[in-house]
């Protein structure tokens, strides 16, 4: 098995782990390593306005087009994994700054 089709098999053990049916690239066709939904496949559920405004303006159909699936609805996609890993890593320096904050605030008290 080449190192492609093992980190298919991970992601695709991961997605029924968390109950996420797959689908294939063409609904029914295709190889079922796309999730059903956007959502499912995000680190962080909820993409912001201008980020979808980016990914909708390009020509790489990664947020599909209503028929099929985007892109980055596969389980391989780079660009989830670009957008989840970066808005986790801002969601994360956001809740430590608001921690350090809080603990400065209560330490000056």
């Amino acid at each position: 098995m080449n190192a492609r089709d093992q980190i298919l098999v991970k992601q695709t053990a991961w997605a029924r782990l968390q109950g996420i049916d797959l689908i294939g690239s063409r609904n029914e066709q295709g190889a079922k390593v796309y999730t059903g939904t956007l959502e499912e496949n995000l680190f962080v559920v909820k993409l912001s306005e201008s980020t979808v405004r980016s990914f909708s303006q390009g020509d790489g159909n990664e947020l599909g087009n209503g028929e099929y699936p985007g892109k980055m609805q596969a389980l391989h996609s780079s660009s989830a994994l670009g957008v989840g890993t970066q808005l986790s890593e801002r969601l994360l320096n956001q809740f430590l700054q608001m921690t350090i904050a809080t603990n400065t605030s209560t330490r000056l008290s």
